[in-house]
């Protein structure tokens, strides 16, 4: 009875009838009350409703009373349950700005549930703002779109893509158009509207049309994003285009299509200590075309097989004017792959194994000019100052894995793994076997324990995702440091979530990544490394159900070593400290409105290395952020009004993007910019 009252009142809701869906609830709860699904639904109407904090504390309630659910049903279907409160719950972390929550939440979703889209829909999801996460976040797409059943709610186009950049961050986040999962999906279309305005001449627009008929779902897609940058050259244009279709073939088999364009035109958007350490010349072109062929195969209800082959040209351009030389620099790449993946699950078990085969050829075009090193004009003792090279470089990597999540005695989740690269050519290849261990241990219903060590492999922007978990216990295991990177990663983290409308997080992260720099024609390589430590620490209070404050000190130290100090950047440092105290306060009204601030304190401290040209060595300054939002009603849009920098402070700042290669999102910028953006469905 109780389990029928919940889904009647879910009904009631997607009619927009609130009221009787709340009754609903209130009645299942009476008939159950160690029946979490009234709970579960109950969040997800607040969430809709503008009540976040509510909806959290719904979805808690929802968790604890979990196991109560197998005398309803069998329970390889409660762990499906777990993934999807845990879907939900990330996105409410998402909304309140508790990643740090919400990751690990969504992690424990996909461990109880492997082959349930959902845990990595929302994982990507929360990806999205972190840095050096593209991979991870694009692997998860994959993942969700190869494992989803037939839906209207379609991945947006960009998020499948790495390294596009939104100045100062401001730019279209979310992995879908859509609140939540409906309970029933049905025949018809669905048409989502985007668009984005600021200063700076920033501007973005974004159409999805999407259909579901019987066995056949499709999607459309289109993104676009320019912006004149806030210095010379440091604009940015982004074109993103997509198409998907997904046909159910058997109850136990579907299969799916997908084709996918992208142009980028960027100049140099670095950011670094000195504000006039930036190229004026620069210029970054790309430009990609691909597809790919996927399908899920239920062999039966514990064993689940997905697969994935694609086809990738990825070219880009590179050109620049310095004191010295002129250069451009193309490339040509047409790349390959093939993924397979088993996934196994029975009560307290899940084996996840499976291949990943790719392989490229890149054409490199290089013209080099010395002329500006003799006043512009070549002196006739040489027979040309132009040098103009080509060469091919191809690449063949393989991917072997295969992991194993444990539900233990005592509260404890435990992952172990292993995992074979093999990348080919020299000087730049490897061949390793790469350890993988996660353990979450669970001390009553509000203290949770994390630990996590890993080895892998970098990634790059011409193979762009992956099947492989990205996710051990909470805590990331892929990072972009590019394919020639060797990461080893160590992480320990404690959550607490109490009853009480305080909560609390605290980690440290170490990471360490060796790379090998390849010269211009790949004949040699130089070594590269860095270090990076990471801790931070979290409070949340809710004094009511509409409001909630927060504070997150976060200390970042950054050491770079090998090419990576090389003489020609002479403002580099050795190490990086950063330490950073965002205070927020948040505000939610029941009619869909909310208001965000945060203020930002943030200090830096450089070491730096005898030949720098800087006079300072640390910086301090404090930052203003303000965000209104007011939601237009359940699944019709809203309307998003952001100012960053609100102030106008005027600082330095130094990217750790910028210092690895990384084209993130830059945290900070030192000048005032705002956005007004809205979303519509229909």
């Amino acid at each position: 009875v109780s389990l029928y009252r919940s889904y009647l009142g879910r009904a009631y809701y997607e009619e927009r009838l609130s009221d009787k869906a709340a009754a609903q609830y209130d009645l299942a709860r009476e008939r159950d009350p160690a029946d979490p699904t009234p709970w579960f639904f109950e969040a997800i109407q607040l969430f809709i409703e503008n009540q976040p904090i509510r909806a959290l504390s719904s979805l808690q309630e929802s968790i604890r009373r979990n196991d109560n659910r197998a005398v309803y049903r069998p329970q390889d279907e409660l762990a499906d349950d777990a993934a999807v409160r845990g879907s939900v719950l990330s996105g409410i972390y998402r909304t309140l700005d508790l990643e740090e929550f919400g990751i690990p939440e969504a992690g424990r979703s996909i461990f109880a549930a492997p082959a349930d889209h959902v845990g990595h829909r929302f994982l990507a999801d929360l990806y999205a703002n972190q840095p050096f996460q593209d991979y991870a976040r694009a692997s998860e797409i994959l993942q969700a779109q190869l494992l989803q059943p037939l839906t209207l709610d379609p991945v947006r186009p960009q998020l499948a893509e790495t390294d596009l950049t939104f100045l100062g961050g401001a730019g279209f986040n979310g992995i879908s158009f859509n609140e939540y999962t409906t309970a029933f999906e049905t025949n018809g279309h669905r048409l989502t509207i985007a668009g984005l305005g600021g200063n700076y001449g920033t501007a973005a627009n974004e159409f999805l049309l999407s259909g579901l008929h019987g066995k056949i779902g499709y999607n459309i897609s289109q993104f676009h994003y320019e912006t004149d940058g806030v210095r010379d050259n440091n604009d940015v244009r982004h074109d993103v285009v997509s198409a998907f279709v997904q046909g159910e073939v058997a109850p136990q088999l579907r299969l799916q299509a997908e084709f996918r364009y992208r142009n980028t035109d960027q100049g140099d958007l670095s950011l670094n200590f000195e504000p006039d350490d930036f190229s004026t010349t620069k210029r970054l072109r790309i430009e990609s075309i691909g597809g790919r062929i996927g399908g899920r195969f239920d062999v039966n209800r514990t064993n689940t097989l997905i697969a994935n082959f694609g086809y990738r040209e990825f070219d880009s351009r590179v050109s620049a004017q310095t004191p010295v030389t002129n250069f451009t620099i193309t490339s040509d790449t047409q790349g390959y792959s093939a993924q397979l993946q088993h996934i196994f699950r029975v009560r307290n078990l899940s084996l996840i194994s499976g291949v990943e085969h790719y392989e490229d050829d890149t054409v490199f075009d290089a013209q080099i000019d010395i002329t500006p090193s003799f006043g512009g004009v070549c002196p006739p003792i040489l027979s040309s100052c132009t040098k103009i090279a080509s060469f091919n470089n191809d690449r063949r990597k393989i991917s072997a894995y295969a992991y194993a999540n444990v539900s233990l005695p005592g509260q404890l989740d435990l992952t172990v793994g292993v995992a074979h690269d093999d990348l080919n050519p020299a000087p730049t290849g490897f061949d390793q076997l790469q350890p993988k261990f996660g353990l979450t241990k669970r001390i009553g219903d509000q203290i949770t324990l994390r630990l996590a060590y890993t080895q892998a492999t970098g990634t790059d922007s011409e193979n762009p995702s992956s099947l492989q978990p990205t996710l051990l216990a909470g805590f990331p295991q892929f990072f972009d440091d590019g394919v020639t990177a060797s990461n080893e990663h160590a992480a320990i983290g404690i959550d607490f979530v109490g009853q009480a409308p305080i909560s609390a997080h605290a980690s440290v992260k170490w990471r360490e990544s060796q790379l090998r720099l390849p010269d211009l024609g790949f004949s040699f390589s130089t070594p590269a490394d860095f270090e990076v430590i990471e801790s931070s620490v979290l409070i949340t209070v809710a004094p009511t159900d509409a409001i909630q404050a927060s504070a997150k000190f976060t200390y970042n130290r950054s050491q770079l070593g090998g090419a990576f100090l090389d003489p020609f950047r002479p403002n580099v440092p050795e190490e990086l400290e950063t330490f950073s105290l965002p205070l927020s306060l948040k505000l939610f009204a029941p009619w869909g409105s909310s208001l965000s601030l945060q203020g930002t304190y943030v200090r830096q401290e450089l070491q730096l290395r005898p030949i720098t040209t800087l006079s300072s060595t640390n910086e301090s300054f404090f930052t203003v952020d303000i965000e209104f939002t007011h939601r237009l009603g359940p699944g019709r849009g809203e309307i998003n009004l952001g100012i960053k920098n609100l102030f106008g402070a005027d600082f330095r700042y130094q990217d750790v993007n910028t210092l690895l290669g990384d084209t993130g999102d830059p945290a900070f910028i030192d000048e005032t910019l705002f956005f007004l953006a809205g979303t519509l469905r229909f």
